[in-house]
């Protein structure tokens, strides 16, 4: 995803700046980065607590809260690559990454990503904790930061990205290219919530939905057409072109 690559081998060797390759749709002023210290990832933190505890009121569903710092961390983030975007000192939004071949995932029973051989383990990875902050809501920069952690992923070698959505959300992430492909589960964090998956080198389907994806995806080998034939639980949400353009539009993606 970025003129110089993090080709990290694990979380803890990459390099911070995330650099836009040229003609890249989402390229920006503002640059996509990953966070390498401990300094960087408690910004994330903040941020974090912000959204899920002081403006979603999550103080209950989220014990790993910790209220003296205004932080909201849990295990999966020591594994977890981090990215984010800041500006003028301000933390705008962030998400984390997880790869499944540094271990395990979250709710990984409920996903049943072990069904998803023979990608899983070492092909695999989850998208969790993206949070934007309250003054950009709306921006481009929702879609700034996921084509950048799409084309980390496929540096990386991930075929298979798992996100949990709320089903309001639905016809969000099915435009980005996710696919539903079981029934949904209560989270303890998130109350109900809707398993998703993108096959990241389906570009057939990606340019079927008009991922803002593409662009990315057909800088490299298309190995898998029509990437439902791996996988026949894949149902579509029912949405109406209204009201995906609507949600496009409040998220950024329009």
């Amino acid at each position: 995803m970025f003129d110089e690559y993090v080709r990290a081998q694990s979380p803890g060797s990459h390099p911070s700046a995330v650099r836009q390759l040229p003609g890249n749709p989402c390229k920006d002023l503002l640059q996509v980065l990953t966070a390498s210290t401990e300094a960087e990832k408690e910004e994330i933190y903040r941020l974090r607590y912000q959204v899920y505890i002081e403006e979603m009121r999550g103080h209950i569903r989220h014990t790993e809260a910790d209220r003296i710092r205004r932080q909201l961390r849990d295990q999966w983030d020591d594994t977890a690559y981090h990215f984010y975007i800041r500006e003028s000192g301000t933390m705008l939004a962030c998400a984390r990454l997880n790869l499944r071949r540094h271990g395990p995932v979250e709710c990984e029973a409920q996903f049943e990503i072990e069904k998803f051989r023979p990608f899983f383990p070492d092909n695999v990875c989850m998208t969790s904790r993206l949070v934007l902050h309250r003054n950009i809501r709306g921006s481009h920069l929702l879609r700034l930061l996921t084509c950048a952690m799409y084309r980390f992923g496929r540096e990386q070698d991930m075929r298979l990205n798992f996100i949990d959505c709320h089903p309001q959300w639905l016809p969000l992430y099915s435009r980005l290219g996710y696919r539903v492909y079981r029934p949904g589960f209560n989270h303890q964090k998130y109350t109900y919530v809707i398993p998703m998956v993108l096959v990241g080198d389906d570009l057939d389907y990606l340019e079927q939905v008009r991922s803002p994806f593409v662009a990315i995806a057909r800088r490299y080998r298309a190995s898998m057409r029509d990437g439902s034939y791996c996988f026949p639980g894949f149902r579509t949400p029912r949405m109406s072109i209204r009201g995906l353009r609507s949600r496009m539009a409040r998220s950024g993606f329009s």
